[in-house]
């Protein structure tokens, strides 16, 4: 079946996201062969995707001669666990007319907590999902789906070869995978996910997900409660950003905070997780292991702060050091 090629206006068309939208956006517009500055992101409200922002921006584009296509909402960001509001931007979408699709990757294990499942409401109105099962489903790499409203909408990457999945084999009702995917080549990866649902089982599942959450909220408390740290957020999800604090306020913490994970890796002690918020480093929990234990994530926490300590030690004679020396006249 021929396929029509990108329209001659396609510098026009917009995909609007978040701030904190996963740099797979970018990517994806790339592969679509539309730029990276088809990509609108908008300005977050305490980490998530404003809807009056959403609302205003897409305005602002059709206004200026821009199309708006898609609207990418977020279920889980990368380093705060942020869900974007899915039921106010499901409406905005359809009032546009815009395919809404769900990064549901990190957030959407919630689907398996009956207590913390509310948290995804408007889901169901997506056009497009993408779910990563090697995440908080607790599956080896790779495990993932991109999951379609109406399955219909496979047909636009549908393409037959009488070697793989011909006409005859499809009229006959012989499954493939070349017709419901972009790759040709694929591994049955769902199996991984099958075989744990029966020996989990979905209850299983729950309180897998819900234990990750409570193990995320122990860990806020006790770093909340800690002089020696700064928390920057109530966990959504099961990670948690936050910052070192120098006993000395002259100590440079940015310093710190970039080292810590270096020396903690290279000493074998403990892999931390960093990132950067408003130009300055911070560290970071990913609590994906359910058998984590309280008393784990009460030695990491006392680790680093043991940590913070040696490196501000370290800084301090490297001032002494190279101090220039005074003699008398």
């Amino acid at each position: 079946m021929q396929q029509n090629s990108a329209p001659p206006d396609a510098s026009r068309l917009r995909i609007l996201c978040s701030d904190a939208a996963h740099f797979s956006v970018e990517k994806s517009a790339l592969q679509l062969g539309l730029g990276t500055a088809a990509v609108e992101r908008v300005a977050t409200d305490a980490g998530a995707l404003s809807a009056d922002l959403l609302a205003r921006r897409t305005a602002e584009l059709r206004h200026n001669g821009f199309e708006p296509i898609a609207v990418v909402a977020t279920a889980g960001t990368t380093d705060f666990g942020a869900i974007d509001p899915l039921a106010a931007v499901a409406r905005i979408a359809a009032q546009e007319r815009m395919w809404l699709h769900v990064d549901a990757a990190y957030g959407g294990a919630l689907l398996m907590s009956p207590r913390y499942r509310h948290r995804l409401d408007g889901l169901a109105q997506a056009d497009s999902i993408t779910l990563d099962f090697h995440k908080a489903f607790f599956q080896p790499i790779s495990c993932g789906a991109f999951l379609l409203r109406d399955a219909e909408r496979f047909r636009l990457i549908r393409m037959n070869a009488d070697y793989l999945n011909s006409v005859e084999n499809e009229a006959e009702g012989r499954p493939d995978l070349v017709t419901q995917s972009i790759l040709t080549t694929r591994r049955f990866d769902a199996l991984k996910l099958w075989v744990s649902l029966q020996t989990i089982g979905a209850d299983g599942f729950a309180g897998m997900v819900d234990r990750l959450i409570a193990l995320a909220e122990h860990a806020a408390a006790r770093l909340a409660a800690n002089p020696r740290f700064a928390l920057l957020h109530r966990p959504r999800l099961s990670s948690l950003v936050f910052r070192y604090i120098p006993t000395n306020p002259a100590t440079d913490a940015n310093a710190i905070n970039a080292a810590l994970p270096r020396r903690l890796f290279g000493r074998g002690e403990a892999v931390l997780g960093h990132t950067v918020v408003d130009g300055r480093a911070h560290l970071k929990f990913t609590l994906i292991n359910p058998c984590t234990e309280v008393s784990d994530i009460e030695r990491l926490i006392t680790l680093i702060a043991n940590a913070g300590l040696v490196e501000e030690a370290a800084i301090r004679s490297q001032i002494h050091v190279s101090a220039p020396s005074l003699s008398a006249a």
